[in-house]
């Protein structure tokens, strides 16, 4: 998911689009004659309008609304809001209903990026007024209006235990206690134990020369995350890697008798 603008020629705005590996877009027309077209060209899920989309997750632990889990959320710079786009399937792709989470009608008020913090708050970062390049509706340089950064939380929100997973022992950790780690509903969890397994992986492939998903003297568990974590250390996209231990921790049991899957995401 990403932010575009449209084909020349045309209403300027940002748009929504679902990648597909393999799929002929748009903004592609010129080089269409050097791939098989088979259908239709895939256009943007949806439309943003004329606005500056800077900032922009995936809203994974679903602390403050269960509901809102894999929601996306993004900052409008120009507008002063944050909205939030609600994702149903629609045959092979999505359709998105946007919905406003948080709006300021101070016209120095400039969200430019929103993260969800490990116990599922959100951290709405405001660059304030200093920053007048590229948005009509910050022309004049306002160095003294700094901005800031904001906790939205919910009223009665439910307080997730350890929320980093900082009293685990994480070095200490049985192979069986990863697996479980790796399907924990707190995603900093998740994500820590994706890290060990790389670590892990990392100093056993030094100590024995070879891939981990290459050595035999390993158990089918210790295969699997050293398969995953070697992967994990070749590639860049993280949260591509966390979906694909998630789909092994869900495919293998805690005996080591399932079977892992790799799924293209």
């Amino acid at each position: 998911l990403t932010a575009q603008p449209t084909p020349p020629n045309a209403t300027l705005s940002r748009r929504r689009l679902h990648w597909q590996y393999g799929g002929a877009y748009p903004h592609r027309e010129a080089l269409l004659e050097e791939w098989p077209v088979t259908g239709e060209l895939l256009g943007p899920i949806h439309r943003f309008g004329h606005v500056a989309i800077s900032g922009m997750l995936r809203y994974r632990s679903g602390v403050m609304n269960h509901e809102w889990g894999n929601n996306i959320f993004a900052t409008k710079f120009n507008l002063g809001k944050v909205v939030r786009a609600e994702l149903e399937r629609s045959g092979s792709t999505y359709s998105v209903t946007e919905r406003e989470c948080l709006s300021c009608n101070n016209r120095d008020f400039h969200p430019t990026d929103v993260i969800e913090d490990a116990d599922g708050s959100l951290l709405v970062v405001d660059t304030g007024g200093w920053f007048y390049r590229g948005c009509p509706t910050s022309q004049t340089a306002k160095p003294d209006v700094l901005g800031g950064i904001y906790r939205v939380r919910r009223d009665g929100m439910t307080t997730v235990p350890d929320p980093r997973g900082n009293h685990r022992d994480w070095p200490k950790l049985t192979v069986a206690q990863l697996m479980q780690d790796l399907k924990d509903t707190r995603f900093a969890v998740r994500e820590k134990a994706i890290q060990e397994c790389v670590r892990r992986t990392r100093n056993s492939c030094q100590q024995s020369g070879n891939h981990c998903k290459e050595c035999r003297h390993h158990g089918p568990k210790e295969r699997c995350l050293g398969s995953h974590a070697d992967h994990r250390q070749r590639t860049s996209t993280g949260s591509r890697c966390e979906r694909q231990f998630e789909t092994v921790a869900q495919n293998s049991g805690s005996d080591g008798g399932g079977q892992s899957s790799r799924r293209r995401s």
